[in-house]
């Protein structure tokens, strides 16, 4: 036997009850996890404060014991320089340092020691007394070293505090110079009471520790109880040895005196001395761990109240939901003449209405279905006795949209392409501004759930109220998509979702579904006609490629057969060679050399410029310079032809690549040598095209270039194919790589030319200031140079 409706293994309550405590749960969760991260992001930052806090005070410690340490190397300075301590008396020298002493009594003694050791001037002891040092360490670095030399640190006797000595040599030479060993040395015992005051100065936190200690371990001063710490080892605590071997950073755990700290540490520069700031965990914790305590029972009588409100809407809740399950049971089982008797105003009695009206629009909805499903069929065939008797694909696509806003009842419709074609559009768009149509449907998504692409400023200006998309894709790929618009009353309201808001419905998004996959069909079958006609060019292609190679392999190989030829004749021994025919062979192979050089660059340039990575540079460049010796280079080496050059005066630098500059004026000079009649003359003139455009013309009176053939030029391997020119050779590819190089620096090259007038092959380049690469002083030569006679 099946359970009631509505009953669980809980009763009728326990399904909602078991629902209301895990929303509870869950709603909870959040909060709890908020008040963990925030308790543990709080403790974080309190902790990464305090690090920052003691690092700063051991910093600022170990800093004050090198000022220590700096100020006493520079008195010391001072001593070894004054000429009472060079005299060497005694008395003089015991008088200096008593005075030197009263004015910094922090330290202990400073007294003067000779060549021998002994100590015969000083500020602590009687005259008189005698003393030896020369069995110490530090007196006998600084004179065996001179240099000057810091001591460990030592317990004084007079004042049982650690002092340390600092030892610097008296220097021998005459008038303090450095020449000659050192005549004594000169010390100060440094008490370090002035540390312990500079430490019991210091504002710091209740129980706050500052710790220095020498590398053995020794405590040389402390903020917190130093008569019972100074002078003791504790080179075994485990924070006095991290310190030591670490040098700078921060640690966590016991202490000297066994209190738990975070501590920050340092090391002197001047002397092995380390700093420990320990700052007791416990005190600076205590009031954030009452803070999350606090927020813990926050939490807890939040969630107190949550639950008691949770039960009370439960009651209020159960009765209304059973109706309202058992009424959709009801209409989901067919019984479509049901209806919910539920009567409250409240988001329940709501969702019964709402329900009362789903039934109401199924039963519509089964009618409008029946007829959706004619109109369907009938646009099915339609559009296909369409594909079948067109003879091109994309004649179609017009009447096509047509009839998808037709039979979709709509006033419009729009055919976008993905590949940014005009797109199509029929109805009331037919009127539309083109500019408007053409940046709408670049704007028109490929996909129907990428958002809405109209606001509502963009069907006002249509004069449309509503619209529906459907997306033009084959195998995956999207084509394009296909819109239709209706008109509507003002102040219809805006699609959302992807399609239009009533009148458009289930049954036309199907239909236009139709339409766009017969549009993708149409549009395929367009590609198709389009890559067999590609395939033809590509044929075409691979001929003038084999045209190419036979070209290069004939260029190159005439050159390789000259360098051949040269070092046969230098191999013979049978042929007497004298050293002008040696060097005229040494001489053809190193011009045949530079030509091959010259056409394998051409040939690389010409595939990487094909790719689209030439890499040219682009910097400020004098026109006039670089075309200068290109001139007279060709002046020099073709004595047919006559040469001038003229460049306009106060031109300013263009943007360009130098070296490609002179490869393009190369080229064009060398293709007018070869089509210009013997003896004719061949100028180069260099001036202003605008006031951001500088003018290269190269022109000659050669056999000329017939219009249709002048853009042809410029293509990849193709040459005149005339019996005037195929004296010429080459492989094709000059003008194509000059109009590279031109096009790569900002410039353009063409020619104008007449068949039998000769030609003028022109380029621009930009000027450097006028296209943002700085400003340049203008460097061109001024007037008009005349390069190279015949």
């Amino acid at each position: 036997m099946g359970r009631a409706p509505g009953r669980g293994r809980s009763g009728r309550w326990g399904g909602i009850v078991a629902d209301l405590a895990l929303m509870i749960a869950i709603t909870l969760l959040p909060l709890l996890t908020l008040g963990a991260y925030l308790s543990y992001r709080a403790v974080r930052e309190e902790r990464t404060a305090i690090y920052a806090t003691a690092r700063k005070q051991a910093q600022e410690t170990a800093q004050r014991a090198d000022t220590l340490i700096v100020e006493t190397r520079a008195l010391l300075t001072i001593l070894a320089q004054s000429p009472t301590l060079r005299a060497g008396d005694p008395a003089a020298t015991r008088a200096y340092l008593l005075d030197i002493k009263m004015r910094f009594p922090y330290y202990d003694d400073l007294y003067a020691i000779d060549p021998g050791g002994s100590v015969y001037a000083s500020a602590a002891r009687p005259a008189g007394e005698r003393v030896t040092v020369g069995d110490q360490p530090f007196f006998q670095a600084a004179v065996r070293d001179n240099r000057t030399v810091i001591s460990d640190v030592i317990i004084s006797r007079t004042t049982s505090r650690p002092v340390v000595v600092v030892a610097m040599p008296i220097p021998g030479g005459a008038g303090g110079g450095a020449v000659g060993p050192p005549t004594g040395a000169v010390a100060a015992t440094l008490d370090l009471v002035l540390l312990q005051q500079w430490l019991d100065n210091r504002t710091l936190p209740p129980r706050t520790t500052i710790t220095v200690v020498d590398d053995r371990g020794r405590v040389l001063a402390r903020s917190l109880d130093p008569e019972g710490w100074v002078g003791r080892t504790i080179a075994d605590v485990p924070t006095v040895r991290t310190a030591v071997d670490r040098r700078e950073g921060i640690v966590e755990g016991a202490d000297v005196d066994g209190v738990a700290r975070l501590s920050g540490f340092a090391t002197a520069r001047e002397v092995p001395w380390f700093v420990l700031v320990g700052i007791p965990r416990d005190a600076v914790f205590a009031p954030l761990r009452r803070e999350i305590e606090l927020m813990a029972l926050r939490l807890l009588l939040a969630g107190l109240a949550t639950a008691v409100l949770a039960l009370v809407v439960v009651r209020r809740v159960v009765r209304p939901v059973q109706q309202l399950t058992a009424g959709a049971r009801a209409i989901a089982g067919g019984d479509l003449a049901h209806r919910i008797p539920l009567r409250r105003r409240d988001e329940l009695g709501q969702l019964a209405l709402a329900t009362n009206r789903m039934a109401d629009a199924l039963v519509g909805s089964l009618a409008a279905q029946r007829q959706a499903q004619e109109r369907l069929e009938e646009a099915v065939a339609q559009v296909g006795r369409g594909l079948t008797s067109a003879v091109e694909p994309t004649a179609l696509l017009t009447p096509l949209v047509e009839a998808a806003a037709g039979l979709t009842r709509a006033d419009a419709g729009l055919l976008a392409f993905s590949d940014g074609s005009p797109p199509v559009v029929t109805g009331g768009l037919a009127q539309s501004d083109p500019a408007l149509l053409d940046r709408l449907g670049a704007r028109v998504p490929d996909d129907a759930a990428a958002g809405a692409p109209f606001s509502a400023a963009d069907l006002r200006a249509l004069g449309m109220a509503s619209w529906l998309l459907a997306p033009v894709r084959v195998r995956d790929e999207a084509l394009g998509t296909l819109v239709v618009f209706r008109a509507g009353a003002e102040g219809a309201r805006e699609p959302a979702g992807g399609r239009g808001v009533a009148p458009f419905g289930e049954a036309d998004e199907r239909l236009l579904r139709t339409f766009a996959d017969q549009a993708a069909v149409a549009i395929e079958q367009a590609r198709l006609r389009t890559a067999v006609a590609q395939a033809e060019a590509l044929r075409e292609l691979h001929r003038l490629q084999t045209d190419f190679i036979a070209t290069a392999s004939h260029e190159l190989r005439a050159p390789i057969t000259g360098i051949k030829g040269y070092a046969a004749v230098l191999l013979r021994d049978d042929l007497p060679l004298d050293e002008a025919t040696r060097r005229e062979c040494l001489a053809g192979i190193e011009r045949l050399t530079d030509r091959l050089a010259v056409q394998v660059r051409a040939f690389f340039d010409a595939m990487r410029a094909g790719e689209g990575r030439l890499g040219l540079r682009r910097e400020p460049a004098d026109l006039g310079a670089l075309a200068a010796p290109v001139v007279h280079s060709f002046a020099t080496r073709v004595t047919s032809h006559a040469f001038r050059l003229a460049v306009a005066p106060g031109l300013p630098p263009a943007l360009a690549d130098p070296a490609r500059v002179e490869d393009v004026l190369g080229n064009l000079l060398d293709n007018a040598v070869k089509y210009a009649p013997a003896g004719g003359p061949i100028a180069v003139e260099v001036g202003r095209a605008d006031a951001a455009t500088l003018l290269v013309t190269v022109r000659d009176e050669g056999i000329g270039i017939p219009p249709e053939e002048q853009e042809r030029i410029f293509d990849r391997f193709y040459r005149l194919d005339q019996s005037a020119t195929r004296h010429a050779g080459g492989a094709g590819l000059g003008l194509y790589l000059c109009r590279a190089y031109v096009t790569g620096m900002g410039g353009r090259l063409w020619v104008e030319s007449r068949p039998g007038a000769g030609s003028a092959f022109r380029f621009t380049l930009p000027v450097a200031g006028a296209v943002g690469g700085g400003a340049a002083p203008a460097n061109a030569a001024p007037g008009a140079a005349g390069v190279g006679a015949r």
